[in-house]
């Protein structure tokens, strides 16, 4: 009798505890944040084997987090976590250009405040590549998305020597994680 009557009241507890903990899957959203774009421009006087990871950054991108959040019923003291989702780089310029003097090419995020970090990257690129989908490294972004804006760079390892100037277009989207503002 000792024995039922323990289980029926730890049935009890663990009911009263999952009904008040949350685990409502409705207190939660997941939406997508982007796409951002940007552009950087790769050195046509680099060398072949060389490193460079002292080229500029991108422009600011504005994330437009606050609208962005509040438009998924949200805020940035309720998000959880932010993941880049997909990263797309584009040869905009020259016209009819590719990547074919890349080996290596890393993409680093900076915002305000924030320490740089890679975000992802691509390695032992082929030739005749115009478009390059990037790995991202699963890192959690969520610091710089909350920022006002932030901005990318690449670091590249050359295998070619680029004739000229070349323009990327960086195309990045991120998934959100976050918790809904009571109503």
């Amino acid at each position: 009798m000792k024995i039922i009557r323990a289980f029926f009241v730890l049935m009890v507890i663990l009911i009263v505890s999952l009904v008040s903990s949350g685990c409502n899957p409705e207190k939660f959203t997941t939406f997508t944040m982007g796409p951002f774009k940007t552009s950087v421009t790769i050195p046509g006087n680099a060398l072949v084997g060389t490193i460079i990871d002292t080229l500029p950054f991108s422009s600011e991108v504005p994330t437009n987090a606050s609208q962005t959040f509040n438009g998924h019923s949200t805020s940035s003291s309720l998000i959880d976590e932010v993941f880049l989702s997909e990263m797309k780089l584009t040869v905009t310029n020259p016209a009819g250009g590719n990547m074919n003097f890349f080996k290596d090419i890393y993409i680093i995020i900076s915002a305000d405040g924030l320490p740089e970090k890679e975000i992802a990257y691509a390695k032992d690129i082929a030739d005749g590549t115009t478009i390059l989908d990037m790995t991202e490294t699963n890192e959690n972004l969520k610091s710089y998305l909350s920022a006002a804006q932030f901005k990318l760079k690449p670091k590249v390892l050359l295998d070619g020597v680029p004739s000229q100037d070349t323009q990327l277009e960086i195309s990045t989207s991120y998934t959100v994680k976050a918790g809904l503002l009571k109503k």
